[in-house]
C-alpha cells in the first residue's frame, strides 16, 4: 500500500488518495471533494494531489539529504580522528627512527675516530677530542692533535745509573752497557769507553 513504490504521481493507488486527503491537514484547508463516480479525481483534485505528494517528496528529500550529509560529516570526522591516531603513531616511530639513525652514525663516527688516531699515532684516550664530519676532516684534526702533543725525550743510554766521568752525569752498569751495545749493534768496548766505564774480561 504506503509501500509501494511509483514513478510518477498519477499512478497514486485509490487508497493512497484517501489517506494523502485525510492525514494532509497542514496543506489541505478542507478534505479533497468526493470523488467522480468513475473513480477518478477532477482535474482540480488532482492538481491539490499532485500538489500535496510533491510537498511530501520535497520533505523526504529534504530529510534524506540533511541525514546522509550528516552521516558524511560523522563518517568524515571519525575518519580524520583514526588518521590523527595514525598520524601520532607514525610521528612516534618517526621520531624512533630518526633516534636510531642518529645513534648508529654517532657509533660509526667513534669508531672512525678511534681508527684514524690510531693511524696518526694519537693516544686511543685522546681519540674521541678529535673533530670533523668525515675521514679528512678527522685526519687533518688528528694530525694538528699530534703536533700540539708534547715529543717523548729519547732514552738515555746510561740508565741513569752511577756517575759518567767525562760528562759527570750517572754512568751506566756494566750489564747495562753490554745490552745497549748488543741492542745497538756497536762495540761494548767503545761504549764503555764513551762512558768511562771500565769492562771486565
Amino acid at each position: 500500500m504506503a509501500d509501494e513504490t511509483t514513478d510518477t504521481p498519477d499512478a497514486v493507488t485509490d487508497v493512497e488518495k484517501v489517506e494523502t486527503a485525510v492525514t494532509d491537514t497542514d496543506t489541505q484547508p478542507a478534505q479533497i471533494a468526493d470523488e467522480g463516480s468513475d473513480g477518478a479525481f477532477t482535474p482540480e483534485q488532482q492538481k491539490r494531489v499532485d500538489a500535496i505528494v510533491k510537498q511530501r517528496l520535497d520533505r523526504a528529500n529534504a530529510k534524506a539529504t540533511t541525514a546522509a550529509k550528516k552521516a558524511a560529516d560523522v563518517a568524515s570526522a571519525a575518519a580524520l580522528a583514526e588518521q590523527g591516531k595514525f598520524k601520532e603513531l607514525y610521528e612516534i616511530e618517526a621520531a624512533k627512527v630518526t633516534a636510531a639513525a642518529a645513534q648508529v652514525q654517532a657509533l660509526e663516527l667513534a669508531n672512525l675516530r678511534r681508527d684514524i688516531a690510531a693511524k696518526v699515532g694519537i693516544p686511543a684516550a685522546l681519540a674521541t677530542r678529535l673533530q670533523g664530519a668525515d675521514a679528512d676532516e678527522i685526519e687533518a684534526d688528528a694530525k694538528i692533535l699530534l703536533t700540539s702533543l708534547p715529543k717523548p725525550a729519547a732514552p738515555s743510554l746510561d740508565g741513569g745509573k752511577g756517575k759518567d766521568s767525562k760528562n759527570g752525569t750517572i754512568a751506566p752498569t756494566e750489564a747495562e752497557i753490554r745490552e745497549t751495545a748488543a741492542r745497538l749493534n756497536v762495540s761494548a768496548k767503545h761504549l764503555a769507553e764513551h762512558h768511562g766505564v771500565t769492562l771486565s774480561n
